[in-house]
């Protein structure tokens, strides 16, 4: 059952594939663009919903081809701030080096090595990886410029109310007439 859940995706996303064996030498571009269908195929993905697009550029040489990425879009998460669910816009420029052959004991993460019988190349689990490591580490955007519309305001009041409580805490005034010395 598990191999027809991986055949299941590798067919969703064949469209992200390369046929590197009949791809002439020089300059190529692919574009894609994809939604929540594409992250619902990785099992790993912290996005579930979202909606991007990437335009990859690929310069195909006799031994090496070099792509750049340029992925923008955005992904729906849950708001670290008021919990309200909000769209997170995100974008993210990358190169990545794919060289034919063994690995020459000097692997880096930003080349990697392919059979030079290779038949195509799939950029989809590249393209998953660079659109997370272009998430903002806190699931929050900017609320006042948005004018809350996406925000529970409900939820923010409370935080401020607890903010300014916090500061008024006689506790602290306390300390501050010790002397010292």
């Amino acid at each position: 059952m598990r191999t027809n859940l991986k055949i299941e995706i590798m067919k969703a996303l064949k469209m992200f594939s390369i046929p590197i064996k009949g791809l002439g030498i020089g300059k190529h571009s692919f574009e894609y663009s994809f939604k929540d269908e594409f992250f619902q195929n990785f099992e790993d993905s912290e996005i579930k919903i979202g909606s991007y697009k990437a335009v990859v550029s690929l310069d195909k040489q006799n031994r090496m081809m070099e792509f750049y990425f340029d992925i923008k879009g955005s992904f729906s998460a849950s708001c670290d701030r008021c919990l309200e669910q909000i769209s997170i816009p995100t974008e993210s420029n990358d190169r990545l080096l794919v060289k034919f052959g063994e690995a020459e004991g000097n692997e880096s993460e930003e080349v990697i090595y392919i059979d030079e019988n290779e038949q195509d190349i799939n950029l989809a689990p590249f393209i998953l990886e660079f659109i997370h490591l272009s998430k903002p580490l806190q699931n929050v955007i900017d609320c006042e410029e948005k004018g809350y519309e996406d925000c529970d305001e409900s939820v923010l009041d409370k935080l401020d109310s607890e903010e300014s409580e916090e500061k008024q805490d006689p506790t602290w005034d306390q300390l501050k007439n010790i002397e010292l010395g």
